[in-house]
């Protein structure tokens, strides 16, 4: 069995990763352009990474050449031919130097990021992916530890940033001389749909440049992105047989165990993602019950100590469906779905209240009653082999973005069971609280 466990979980590790890397080459280069310093438009090959303004855009003329990698101030742009377009654009920011709280230094200075065009027109919404750099507080310092923000540009003005706190105020003012758009900008949501409706509301106000939405062409070619995950931590899991009295719920006490989980989670650039992965720990419990000597016997009256227990080692599969809430660097998330996977190396000890004469009774010596030594499986049930086994999960957690790294914390809820009765026993069953910390890349 140690054997069969150890190519289990090679071999699901092997395969996680493999399918892993082959996805993310899948999901690689797309045929696009780039467009440089002096205007001219080149066709090739681009990949773009989720945030492209922090690790830059890949091009090669063909598939064949060796890739360049192109940052913001080397190029005015690139775009995928069926997909997102990306123009650079130098914003203005502040630096600040602190010394104890105190702002020894407030300089202001630009950076150069690429912007992602969801709406264009006489209005124009942009989308920016960029998370600076937090400890020095530098580049975008007014929108400290967001990763997605948006700028508006009305008829080829300035750009202007919208911040959750006064973007109302700002696309009242914008949109003055479009009625109808001022007036919804007042209950306007700040997320990206609905600031894209309002844009293109105002621009049906100024029919002389041509509106487009370009928020379908990209969502639709976007590539899947993959994070694969490596968590650790405990579980309190209390195991217990649903129908036997003597390793029943209310008969045993629950133990801690550590628990080690690994994830391949789909689509890690978007809110909305399935999670597959594999997940190991033992489960330990036990009880014990005062047993009385009936009368009639030597030691009539003695309270024997009764110990139950059940032993194992657990191997699930999570399928699970994982929701990430807002944008900003520290995400809140939530996750549930299906455990599947099953118990093995099972060691189950069930103390019931059976005794041996050890010394018979005469006329006038009565004998003495003691425990039945080692307790024993329940009649009915086999404990050799693998045993399968079906549930469910349900958790929260938070994960934090530090450069390709992403740092959780998750807490979860788990019940599963035997799918058929172990005849009068009924079905072994599962119950655990875990808590885990990992991270993801």
């Amino acid at each position: 069995m140690k054997h069969l466990f150890s190519l289990l979980l090679t071999g699901s590790i092997s395969l996680m990763l493999a399918f892993s890397a082959r996805a993310q080459a899948n999901s690689g280069a797309r045929p696009g352009y780039i467009i440089t310093l002096r205007g001219d438009t080149v066709r090739g090959l681009v990949q773009a990474a989720a945030k492209p303004t922090e690790n830059g855009v890949s091009f090669q003329a063909t598939e064949a050449a060796a890739s360049k990698l192109y940052f913001p101030s080397t190029i005015r742009g690139f775009g995928e031919t069926a997909g997102r377009q990306y123009v650079s654009r130098s914003l203005g920011i502040t630096r600040k130097e602190t010394i104890n709280t105190t702002i020894v230094k407030d300089e202001k200075d630009s950076v150069t990021v690429f912007l992602q065009p969801l709406v264009r027109g006489y209005a124009t919404l942009y989308r920016l992916d960029y998370e600076g750099n937090f400890v020095e507080r530098t580049a975008l310092d007014a929108f400290e530890r967001q990763s997605t923000y948006f700028f508006l540009q009305q008829n080829g003005t300035r750009l202007v940033a919208l911040q959750q706190e006064t973007y109302k105020a700002i696309l009242k003012s914008v949109f003055s001389d479009c009625a109808a758009a001022a007036a919804a900008a007042s209950s306007t949501k700040f997320m990206e749909s609905k600031l894209a409706e309002l844009v293109l509301r105002y621009n049906t106000c100024h029919p002389q440049v041509q509106s487009r939405d370009l928020r379908v062409q990209y969502r639709a070619s976007e590539p899947m992105q993959l994070a694969f995950s490596i968590q650790a931590g405990v579980s309190h899991s209390t195991v217990f047989f649903t129908s036997f009295e003597g390793l029943g719920s209310t008969r045993l006490n629950g133990t801690t165990s550590p628990i080690l989980d690994m994830r391949l989670r789909f689509n890690a650039n978007k809110p909305l993602g399935a999670v597959i992965g594999l997940q190991y720990t033992t489960r330990e419990s036990s009880g014990s019950l005062l047993h009385t000597v009936p009368s009639g016997y030597r030691n009539t009256g003695q309270q024997i100590d009764l110990v139950s227990s059940i032993k194992l080692k657990s191997i699930q599969v999570p399928l699970l469906v994982h929701y990430a809430v807002g944008q900003s660097s520290l995400k809140p998330y939530l996750t549930g779905g299906l455990l599947a996977g099953g118990h093995f190396a099972q060691t189950i000890l069930a103390a019931v209240p059976v005794f041996t004469v050890i010394t018979q009774p005469g006329p006038t010596s009565p004998g003495v009653y003691e425990q039945q030594p080692g307790g024993t499986v329940p009649a009915g049930y086999k404990a050799e082999g693998f045993h399968p086994t079906l549930g469910l999960c349900g958790g929260v957690g938070f994960s934090a973005k530090l450069g390709k790294l992403s740092p959780l914390v998750e807490v979860r809820y788990e019940s599963g069971m035997e799918p058929s009765d172990g005849d009068s026993v009924g079905r072994m069953r599962y119950n655990a609280l875990v808590g885990s910390v990992g991270v993801a890349f």
